[in-house]
């Protein structure tokens, strides 16, 4: 057992758990590249980022879904921003216009789950 001052240092066990993570959806993905800090693994992922996002601009966990997920599109928006990393632009403004579009309600998103911020959305509601 070792004991540090603080929480952040000594960061070896997570960065080497993270190069081996298993999982592949987008949120893994970018989460991984995030934590390693790998901005070379984050630019041959925003190569891949078209693939990744629906006809309405939302991200999709994997390409092959057919319907993108605004918590998703969020988190890599917000992330992205907060390490410092760039989603290119064209892709970026696809982004916002899905989540502008699913705020507005002109994208709808039904769940297996229904939530209460979209229950009358999902009843079929008013």
């Amino acid at each position: 057992m070792t004991f540090r001052k603080r929480l952040g240092d000594g960061m070896e066990g997570v960065q080497e758990f993270m190069q081996r993570y298993p999982y592949t959806c987008l949120e893994q993905l970018a989460s991984q590249v995030i934590a390693l800090q790998d901005e070379a693994r984050w630019n041959a992922l925003m190569k891949k980022l078209p693939s990744y996002l629906d006809k309405a601009g939302l991200a999709k966990y994997f390409p092959m879904m057919l319907e993108g997920d605004d918590t998703l599109t969020s988190y890599l928006l917000s992330v992205a921003h907060e390490a410092g990393y760039v989603i290119p632009e064209e892709l970026r403004n696809k982004m916002r216009d899905g989540l502008s579009g699913f705020i507005e309600g002109r994208v709808i998103r039904y769940s297996a789950l229904p939530t209460s911020d979209l229950s009358g959305a999902q009843a079929g509601g008013d």
